[in-house]
């Protein structure tokens, strides 16, 4: 920043009008940090930077969030922040309740019961009745009371063949007793006359036995046939299943529907809970925000100069909106899009500053229907800028000059000249499926000038690396990452993933970490710009400096036009 601007911000407000705080809108992260670093620098420190984005050191105090902890908040805030705290916590625990109700495969008696007892009182009650009953087995032990979860299960799952009432089950158990007792046959044969006589006894009595144990056999049948039996020639729907007054006497089919009509009602009421958990967990959180954005518009209000990238602004319209800033500033407008400078505007706007050179390339647009090159009229990459010089802005290029401080840098050590090009006769290649050019020569020579210049004293983070080609920028990773550390930004890694996933060469993952090599060895490392040669493309890297810049530009091939001849063709 110039010097009478930033002498001008340092006045007191009694020297100038009250405009409240200057939005500073820039395109990336890092131009946005060098902007405000500049303001820094020049001794504005009023400064206040939105978004976690943030890679400065010197900034890193200057954050929202570093700001809002250090600001004192009131005690209806903080009642407010601890209430929602609290109130957030309970309905997620509910939540995962109720989502764990949600997935279970097989539903227990406890999610079904209060369901059961409300819509079928009268099959709740037969089907719990069976817990209290006490049937002895063979060897006349009595059996241990069923729990419920026990009696649902056998009831659903039970076949046909034991569908039998439970008065049925206790004049079966009646009848085993019965059959238990000797016949008086049985009686007569057992006693010990016959013994003391050593006789064997007459076919009359055996034949009165096998008769007496017929006529019990038949009884204990008789007994144990189910006392009634749905009828097949009708098939009963739901809502009459439900009325019945025994359960016990539904078929195996009419029980499972019951059961499927139970657990669907039950998992609709479970949804509708899940519903209304989660909008009143919304209504909370909404109420946190508001409780902490109220903290952040007192910080706010007191800065000088906001500064946000254009996602910033686009996603945070409503902050914008509550900082009402009369001025906003645009750096490196030219590559801005229309509609993100629109977005940094507000209602209270009076003076929008663009600052840009509308020579230098375009706003980036994915599609080439909505370029100004297709000739469709879209011009989605058209930025205000260059349509206020269209429409005959005046412009500084005719005048323009390089400042003084441009002859005052330090030629390149170990370098004959400060500019050259080198020249080679190795040809490029290129991948059909992700339509970019490379050049392993190129890419080689780039690394091993970078190790050079880094063995001439200059440190990792004043060099960078451009090409115009995503997979020109892989082999120059893979080449310079053999000698030093490397960055890549964001939008770079976006556009290595995308170039994979088309079919591109085998290579290492280059994620928002930067691969460190050493000889054979290969390490991930966190690293920060400073410490780490930079490598972009030429489109990401607009708006940025460095103070050594190796451009690696694809050698020419034969029958197809030069990067460099298309962007001057295009005055760019």
């Amino acid at each position: 920043m110039s010097t009478p601007a930033a002498t001008s911000l340092r006045r007191q407000p009694s020297a100038q009008p009250v405009v409240g705080p200057i939005l500073i809108v820039c395109l990336t992260n890092h131009a946005l940090d060098q902007f405000l670093e500049a303001l820094h620098a020049a001794g504005i420190t009023g400064i206040l930077r939105v978004g976690t984005g943030c890679k400065s050191d010197v900034l890193a105090q200057y954050t929202l969030y570093e700001r809002s902890k250090l600001a004192q908040s009131s005690r209806s805030q903080r009642f407010l922040q601890r209430d929602c705290h609290t109130r957030s916590e309970t309905i997620e625990q509910s939540l995962a309740r109720l989502r764990q109700q949600l997935l279970k495969k097989y539903p227990a008696w406890s999610d079904v019961e209060d369901t059961l007892q409300l819509t079928a009182p009268h099959l709740y009650k037969s089907l719990l009745s069976k817990q209290h009953t006490e049937v002895c087995d063979e060897d006349g032990f009595e059996q241990v009371k069923l729990h419920p979860q026990d009696v649902w299960w056998q009831w659903v799952n039970s076949k046909d063949g034991n569908d039998m009432r439970q008065e049925d089950r206790a004049s079966a158990t009646a009848a085993v007793a019965v059959a238990r007792q000797p016949t008086p046959a049985v009686l007569a044969f057992n006693r010990f006359g016959p013994l003391k006589d050593k006789g064997v006894p007459s076919r009359s009595h055996a034949t009165n036995a096998a008769a007496s144990s017929s006529t019990q056999g038949n009884h204990i049948a008789a007994a144990l046939q189910p006392a009634a039996s749905a009828s097949k020639s009708r098939v009963r729907g739901v809502q009459e299943l439900l009325g019945m007054r025994d359960a016990w006497t539904l078929t195996r089919d009419e029980r499972q529907r019951v059961n499927m009509h139970l657990v669907q009602t039950v998992k609709a009421a479970c949804i509708a809970d899940l519903q209304r958990h989660m909008q009143r967990l919304a209504e909370v959180r909404q109420e946190s925000q508001c409780a902490y954005a109220d903290l952040d518009m007192n910080v706010l209000k007191r800065a000088q100069v906001i500064g946000m990238t254009t996602n910033g602004v686009a996603s945070k319209q409503e902050l914008v909106a509550a900082i009402g800033p009369k001025i906003v500033l645009v750096e490196e407008a030219a590559e801005v899009m229309e509609a993100d400078i629109l977005a940094s505007l507000a209602p209270s706007t009076e003076h929008l500053i663009l600052i840009g050179d509308h020579e230098q390339l375009r706003p980036k647009a994915q599609l080439y229907e909505m370029q100004c090159e297709s000739g469709r009229g879209y011009n989605l990459n058209q930025s205000l800028f260059e349509r206020l010089i269209l429409c005959g802005h005046p412009t500084i290029y005719p005048e323009l000059q390089d400042h003084e401080q441009m002859l005052q840098y330090p030629p390149v050590q170990g370098m004959a000249k400060n500019v050259f090009f080198w020249d080679h006769d190795h040809p490029e290649g290129g991948n059909d499926d992700t339509k970019s050019q490379v050049n392993g020569e190129e890419a080689d020579l780039a690394a091993r000038l970078a190790f050079y210049l880094k063995q001439q004293g200059y440190k990792e983070g004043e060099i960078t690396i451009l090409t115009p080609y995503v997979g020109q920028l892989r082999l120059i990773s893979q080449a310079v990452a053999k000698y030093v550390d490397i960055l890549i930004g964001d939008s770079d890694n976006e556009q290595l993933a995308l170039l994979e996933e088309k079919g591109g060469r085998n290579s290492h993952a280059i994620g928002s970490q930067s691969s460190t090599h050493k000889g054979s060895q290969a390490m991930l490392k966190t690293t920060v710009l400073k410490e780490a040669v930079r490598l972009a493309t030429v489109d990401n890297f607009q708006g940025e400096e460095s103070t050594i810049v190796i451009f690696v530009l694809g050698q020419k091939q034969q029958g197809r036009q030069h990067w460099v001849s298309q962007h001057v063709q295009q005055g760019q």
